[in-house]
């Protein structure tokens, strides 16, 4: 998933994809998730900041996918955008869903898609989610 989610949001349009291991420090409290997309911005003067664009959890084929959303839905509530909105995913053996998030909660934009047979569709929702940011602040 994390090679889809690179092919898709590109360093060069401001995107960084990092799987949790390479996210750095997180706070005791904080849960993580398995990828996450970052979009890169510039503040006045400057410097570079990054706020969650799309949080993905990730399990292989048998897990359970009500397990899978109730864990992403709490790094969703603990997005640092100050506007509590977020873009997530969640991923299992070779099916995806994708949904928007405000405060952990999550709301649908797709059913379960075959990453195989349904590319089209894959497609479709990664590049509306490109199209349209969520609001950060």
């Amino acid at each position: 998933m994390a090679a889809i989610m690179k092919f898709f949001f590109l360093d060069r349009d401001g995107f960084d994809v990092l799987h949790e291991e390479s996210r750095g420090e997180m706070e005791q409290d904080e849960s993580k998730v398995d990828i996450a997309v970052l979009k890169i911005l510039a503040r006045p003067g400057g410097s570079n900041y990054s706020y969650d664009y799309c949080l993905i959890e990730s399990k292989e084929a048998g897990r359970s996918w009500s397990a899978t959303e109730d864990h992403l839905s709490r790094p969703c509530a603990g997005t640092k955008n100050a506007s509590e909105r977020v873009y997530g995913a969640v991923h299992v053996g070779l099916f995806v869903q994708f949904f928007t998030t405000h405060r952990g909660i999550l709301t649908p934009m797709s059913g379960r898609l075959h990453l195989r047979n349904d590319v089209n569709a894959v497609t479709t929702m990664i590049e509306r989610m490109k199209r349209n940011p969520l609001p950060f602040l």
